[in-house]
Parts: C-alpha cells; structure tokens; sequence
C-alpha cells in the first residue's frame, strides 16, 4: 500500500468472531470532510423534518380556523334569525299596546284592561236568550269568513277561518272551562274550551291569549287577542267546534 503523505488516520476494523482484522489509514482532510459531510446531510435532515412539521401543524392550524369560521358563521346565522324573531314579537307587543290603551310602562297581566263580559242587550250577564246548544259569535265584530268548514271534501278543513285585524278580541262562543293553551306549527297561539254536553271549541293563530288550563271562562269573556301565529297567511281567527270529538261546521252552532 502506498504511504499517504500529511497527517493520516489509521482506523482498524475488529470483529467480533476472531477472525482477521482490518484495518486502513484515512487522510485527516478527507476523514474531516466526510464528517462535516455527514453533518452537513444531518442538519438537512433536520430542517426538511421542521419544514414538514411545520406544514403539517399549519395545515392542522388552517383546519381549525375554518372549523371556528363555520362555527362562527353558523352562530352568526342563528343569532340573525333571534334578531328577527325578536323584532316580530316587539312589533306585536307595540301592536298589543296600542289595542290595549297602553302607554309604554310596564304593567303585570292582571292590570291589563279587557272590555267587561257583556249581553247582546248590553248587559252584563250570561247573555240573552238563544237556541239551546247554539253558540255565539266568538269576535266582537262580525269580521269576514276567507275559508269555510270541509269535512268531506278535500282538502279537509275543520272549522272556518275569520279575517280580523290583529289585536282583535277574541270571546268564548260559551260558558265552559279551558281544556287547553298552547303553541304549535298548526295553530300558532290557540285556546281550547270545554263545554257542555261534549262540545268543544278552538280558537287558533292568536297573538295573545289571556287564559290558562283549567280556567272557568263565560260567554263573550275575552281570551285573546287574534294574530297570525302558527300556520297563517294574514290575520284571522280559526274556529273550530267539535262534538265528543267529531268535527262540526261552527255555522251550523253558532246562532244568530
């Protein structure tokens, strides 16, 4: 073997099962440049894993913030649809306010003022004489019939529809006593009274009701204001009689 010239490393090989060693000699220049080499090919390493690292975690970090920003819209989007249901109910309670005389201050349930429970003489009472089993007009004003009771013919309908303006009076069609009061997709705000010999009758899409379950009401009493809650394309009364659970045309109950 040629003898290397300058400063030269000799490095020896051992194994480990007895056999022949080796063993040859490395310039230091060349053992220094390798090394540096191997370092230089760590520190890369390094730094494509960082970079990798860090486009992974920014890729994570983009994920986040799109989740928050769909999250966020979402909210945004819930948040205008209270917004407007919050303006419809202030626009009926200003609307509640002009009907009932009010003046803008707070006042509790039991100081709002109704018209009183009156004859059709004018009276105070349980009304004048009429038909037995007949029922009486449940507004205080005659108000107009947009849709008419169909039980047989389609589509069904049942009871008739009464276009009043909103904040209208509504009155019980009798004496009896509140079976029901409640919300719902169908009938908005709606009372429901029990009467005797198994009458029933409702009054749907009100925009204020002013009895609860288990109330004894009189004929012409005031329930509620009409609206157009629920199911409803303008202001009006729904009502509906029904007999043991039978649906009957109001008309043909409702006397003169």
């Amino acid at each position: 073997m040629r003898a290397l010239r300058g400063p030269a490393w000799t490095i020896v090989f051992l194994p480990g099962d007895d056999t022949e060693s080796h063993s040859f000699r490395v310039r230091r220049g060349t053992a220094l440049l390798a090394g540096g080499s191997a370092i230089a090919l760590l520190l890369l390493i390094g730094w494509m894993s960082g970079w990798v690292w860090a486009a992974a975690r920014e890729s994570a970090t983009m994920r986040e913030l799109s989740a928050e920003v769909e999250r966020l819209s979402l909210e945004r989007t819930q948040m205008m649809e209270l917004a407007a249901r919050l303006e419809r109910m202030e626009v009926d309670y200003r609307r509640l306010q002009r009907v009932l005389g009010g003046s803008g201050s707070q006042r509790t349930e039991s100081e709002i003022w109704l018209p009183p429970i009156e004859t059709e003489s004018g009276e105070a009472g349980e009304g004048a004489a009429r038909p037995e089993g007949a029922l009486l007009w449940p507004l205080a004003q005659r108000g107009y019939i947009t849709r008419s009771h169909r039980a047989d013919e389609g589509p069904a309908h049942a009871g008739i529809d009464i276009a009043v303006p909103a904040g209208s009076y509504v009155r019980a069609s009798a004496r009896g006593v509140v079976a029901d009061v409640g919300e719902n997709g169908i009938y908005g705000r709606f009372v429901r009274i029990d009467h005797a010999d198994e009458l029933s009758t409702l009054y749907g899409h009100n925009a204020w009701t002013f009895v609860a379950e288990g109330d004894s009401v009189e004929v012409r009493e005031v329930i509620a204001l009409s609206g157009t809650t629920g199911q409803s394309t303008g202001p009006h009364l729904h009502f509906e009689t029904r007999r043991a659970g039978r649906m009957i045309d109001p008309l043909e109950l409702v006397g003169p």
